[in-house]
């Protein structure tokens, strides 16, 4: 649970907090999909022809389309609550969340010197180094899996995008583009079963640690 003194009067957004396991699944595979049609074919006419085959009733184009929407509100939500605590005057939390969300990689070195915790103000030798663009910063090391579930959610596409990158390296680029995205589909880099457990777990983790951060009518209330 992150720092908790705070006031329950809070801005509702429930927009993200409650998707059920199997849509969640479901959206994370289609999205994958899409992040090979976009490497391995032409970015924005693909885009395109989603859009348009949607809008004509495609159930398959819709399903696809529904799992890049989902990648992009799962980051309006996370911005949201990133700015509710900011807005609560708890810049502390807001700043961590700022700094994994503009960070290009999860890796976190561990550090114990005696320091002071970027997230709660408190001194302590238990550190895990967070690396942001601009900034290093000391979290606790309490709080090392969520700042690397955060971190998952926020770059989830980034994450199968460089999976079919890795594809294109490894394999012979050779057929129809429409060929070459059912081999990535059928092949070992194409996201696993494990792999979308992984990310439904880092989405309820993260989740929970909202809800229980933020206590009162607004996230940690998804039926209201």
């Amino acid at each position: 649970m992150l720092p908790k003194d705070l006031p329950k009067d809070l801005p509702k957004d429930t927009s993200m907090d409650s998707l059920a396991e199997g849509e969640f699944r479901d959206n994370i595979r289609s999205l994958c999909t899409v992040c090979a049609c976009r490497v391995l074919g032409d970015d924005a006419t693909y885009s395109k022809f989603l859009q348009r085959q949607s809008a004509n009733g495609s159930a398959e184009a819709a399903g696809l389309l529904a799992g890049v929407l989902m990648a992009e509100g799962l980051k309006t939500w996370l911005l949201s609550v990133e700015r509710t605590f900011k807005a609560l005057g708890k810049a502390r939390v807001a700043y961590v969340m700022q700094t994994v969300r503009e960070s290009v990689s999860p890796k976190m070195g561990l550090c114990n010197i005696w320091s002071v915790c970027a997230l709660t103000g408190k001194a302590g030798n238990d550190f895990v180094i967070l690396r942001g663009q601009e900034v290093h910063m000391l979290v606790h090391r309490r709080y090392r899996k969520f700042l690397h579930c955060l971190w998952l959610l926020w770059h989830i596409s980034d994450v199968e995008t460089s999976r079919v990158e890795m594809f294109t390296q490894c394999e012979a680029m050779n057929g129809s583009i429409k060929q070459m995205i059912q081999r990535f589909l059928q092949s070992e880099h194409f996201v696993s079963a494990e792999q979308v457990r992984l990310y439904h777990e880092a989405y309820v983790y993260v989740r929970d640690v909202l809800q229980a951060s933020l206590p009162g009518p607004g996230l940690a209330s998804s039926s209201s």
